[in-house]
């Protein structure tokens, strides 16, 4: 009747008999949910842990953009990479995060 994610969250099947594409549907939802939980449980690491003046402007599927000043972006970089990195004890594999510093303009 429901598949659930790593963290709980549940899709619910009503249909007594699943079709091919509701299979297809319960595996993504396992997996697309998990990963929307990943990225949550990061966001609010940044949000608790990021210095004051580092600020998370942004989200965009599995993109954040944090601002930060100019003299602090190699320092907020290593901050971001860092607590986004954080697997669940659950997982055997590591996460592995892109980043890069941006100027403006």
């Amino acid at each position: 009747g429901f598949v659930a994610t790593l963290y709980g969250r549940r899709r619910r099947f009503t249909r007594p008999n699943l079709s091919a594409r509701d299979c297809r549907q319960a595996v993504n939802a396992v997996l697309q949910g998990t990963a929307a939980d990943l990225m949550k449980l990061a966001l609010i690491r940044l949000y608790a842990e990021l210095p004051a003046d580092c600020h998370v402007v942004l989200t965009v599927h599995d993109a954040v953009l944090v601002e930060a000043p100019a003299d602090a972006a190699a320092d907020a970089l290593a901050e971001v990479r860092r607590l986004m990195e954080i697997a669940p004890p659950e997982f055997s594999v590591p996460l592995q995060v892109e980043a890069a510093v941006r100027g403006r303009g």
